[in-house]
């Protein structure tokens, strides 16, 4: 259903999408000699405003991630400012994602004694950028966790998954949660917005990520009524079912293909029948996802869809360019430009 309250937010967001680097740009990028030569490519892009900034501050690495987060918040702040105030509930909602990653990667990351600073983090705002900073600065694990259950008090999977922290030590419980908890908003939100484009576009979003759980599941024995207790409902009911239902994972991945029109290569089927690593599904569904991204940030018109399509998109490419950034820096692009270029 058409808003006309969007029009200009929309017409604001398909500008900013046709600047974002296509296949030909993101391989150029990959492919260049040095993280000098990388930064001055960067530099002749919409991201020059960002590396001007930050060069005062930072040079090479840092300089890199600075730049790219600086213009990641940037993009946010205007998509803020120019969406309808009655959508912004739904929009804050929707990019919740980007907190919950966060909290994810600093509890990762203490969990295993690594370093992890807000730098590391994706830009967020408000309250989320707060709770990062507090997770940041907690001293252990444990401060940690009990942070997050704090802040998450209204949700009692979140809050049950920290409590067993302190008898288990096990984290990966409240991880899982987290992505429940989101995922179970994402399907509330979805069932009452009106316009098409968004809700199509969320509940592909939850299948994604309830066809991986299943799968990841299914790898480990895991019985169907247990894998159930973990999907979230509210998205495609025939894809649960045909997924459980299949004999194989390889017939589970099969139902997906057919259910929701996405083309698999024979590599990652291969990966499912040699009980081989679920990265290059993982990178086969991202790419998937981001293709309809794309198609709703193009066709959807007066609606919260592009809006949300677009931040997606542009998320994907910041993430995209660290990737290269590091891979360019230590030498290992052949890896890592595979994973990138695959998605575009």
């Amino acid at each position: 259903m058409a808003d006309l309250s969007f029009a200009y937010a929309n017409a604001r967001v398909k500008a900013a999408k046709s600047k974002l680097f296509d296949r030909d740009r993101m391989r150029d990028l990959a492919e260049v000699g040095s993280l000098t030569q990388f930064i001055e490519l960067l530099e002749e892009s919409e991201y020059k405003p960002s590396f001007v900034s930050e060069s005062t501050r930072h040079s090479g690495l840092e300089l890199v991630k600075a730049a790219l987060d600086d213009d990641l918040a940037r993009k946010l702040e205007k998509v803020e400012a120019i969406v309808p105030d009655g959508a912004k509930p739904a929009l804050h909602a929707i990019l919740r994602q980007w907190e919950v990653n966060n909290i994810k990667k600093v509890l990762a990351a203490k969990a295993l004694g690594k370093p992890v600073s807000t730098g590391d983090l994706l830009p967020v705002g408000g309250g989320s950028k707060s709770l990062c900073q507090k997770l940041v600065g907690a001293q252990t694990l444990k401060e940690a966790v009990s942070t997050v259950q704090a802040a998450y008090r209204g949700h009692p999977g979140v809050c049950k998954a920290a409590s067993e922290f302190s008898r288990t030590q096990d984290v990966r419980p409240l991880l899982s949660a987290l992505d429940e908890t989101y995922y179970r908003s994402l399907a509330k939100l979805a069932r009452g917005q009106r316009d098409p484009f968004t809700r199509k576009f969320l509940l592909y979003r939850i299948d994604f990520a309830n066809a991986m759980m299943i799968l990841r599941m299914r790898r480990t024995g895991v019985p169907h009524e247990r894998i159930r207790h973990h999907l979230v409902t509210g998205a495609s009911r025939a894809v649960i079912a045909e997924m459980l239902g299949a004999k194989t994972q390889r017939a589970a991945l099969q139902a997906f293909a057919w259910l929701r029109h996405v083309q698999f290569s024979e590599t990652a089927y291969a990966a499912l029948d040699g009980n081989g690593p679920l990265s290059q599904i993982e990178v086969e569904f991202e790419k998937a996802f981001l293709s309809d991204a794309r198609s709703t940030a193009s066709v959807s018109v007066l609606s919260l869809g592009a809006v949300v399509a677009y931040l997606h998109l542009k998320q994907e490419e910041v993430h995209s360019l660290r990737k290269i950034a590091y891979a360019t820096q230590f030498d290992v692009r052949d890896d890592v430009k595979k994973t990138v270029l695959a998605a575009y």
